[in-house]
């Protein structure tokens, strides 16, 4: 199902994006969990991100997690999300607030990326309105999202007061030269090149574009890349971007920054958003516990 949605070749209209928010939803059952959740209202001119949704687990924490969704860079919302973000604070116990963001292809590059930068800067200025502590603010995604996530961190790596305090990247595309990784061609679902091609292609439509850091973060220098927080990398083993998880937290690692990684051997690209799977459920669980423990270790 995931994949046909997916593989839509024209220009997503409102009621694919719905329809692809009511199948998240739906795949991703959230009851019984300790997690109050509200709508944050931010000034218009904080991108796109008119209503982020904060879920607060009712034991108490000081730690802000800025979640970035995924979905090819043109499909998605903080909506669909819902579940999967309600189950990410419950287990990792932190406050999450997810972002949406300006869709492609009518909102290319860079418009994803300047919606979901200046939604967490918005939330590292006020993190204390948002039940958090400035300093324990990160940010994170899944997918496309985790891209997002990649790229505002390591744009904001070398300022004082925004840096992130941790990332966490689950099954992220952080390079556009999918020729390099043995991975892209093994797989078919529910991403396969052509799907990936084609997101790519409705994201950044121009070579310089996608050589840009902020698009694709293994673009960036390794000293560029030193400057990232501690950083989680969730693979799926599944997956045509499982080496591209690999050789992110390689070069990570090279570059003298603190990398968690993991992957979930059976599990697909997505499992995240495919909560009524046992196995999905148990690995975003685990998963979301290794980002409270790093982000713990640096408090």
């Amino acid at each position: 199902m995931a994949k046909r949605q997916l593989s839509i070749d024209r220009i997503p209209s409102e009621a694919d994006r719905r329809r692809f928010d009511r199948s998240m939803a739906a795949a991703c059952p959230a009851p019984g969990l300790e997690v109050a959740d509200s709508t944050v209202r931010v000034p218009d001119a904080v991108g796109a991100q008119t209503s982020p949704i904060l879920h607060q687990p009712l034991r108490g924490t000081r730690t802000l997690l800025v979640w970035v969704h995924g979905g090819g860079w043109f499909i998605g919302s903080v909506e669909g999300y819902r579940g999967t973000t309600r189950v990410l604070a419950d287990s990792a116990r932190m406050n999450v607030l997810s972002l949406d963001y300006r869709l492609a292809p009518q909102h290319p590059f860079p418009a994803a990326f300047d919606d979901v930068a200046a939604g967490y800067r918005y939330a590292v200025d006020h993190a204390g309105e948002l039940g958090a502590d400035p300093g324990q603010v990160g940010i994170a995604g899944d997918s496309a999202g985790a891209n997002i996530a990649a790229a505002v961190a390591l744009s904001m790596a070398d300022d004082a007061r925004y840096r992130p305090a941790f990332l966490g990247l689950w099954y992220p595309i952080v390079d556009y030269r999918l020729d390099r990784y043995r991975s892209t061609d093994l797989f078919s679902a529910p991403l396969d090149r052509a799907i990936v091609e084609k997101a790519v292609r409705w994201y950044a439509p121009r070579l310089e574009q996608c050589a840009d850091p902020r698009c694709f973060i293994l673009t960036a220098t390794v000293r560029e890349l030193s400057a990232l927080p501690p950083t989680l990398v969730a693979a799926a083993g599944v997956d045509v971007l499982r080496d591209q998880s690999v050789a992110l937290a390689d070069r990570l690692e090279a570059a003298g920054v603190t990398v968690v990684s993991t992957r979930g051997e059976n599990l697909p690209h997505g499992y995240l958003g495919a909560l009524f799977d046992s196995d999905a459920r148990a690995e975003t669980t685990r998963t979301a516990q290794m980002l409270a423990d790093l982000a713990r270790s640096r408090v």
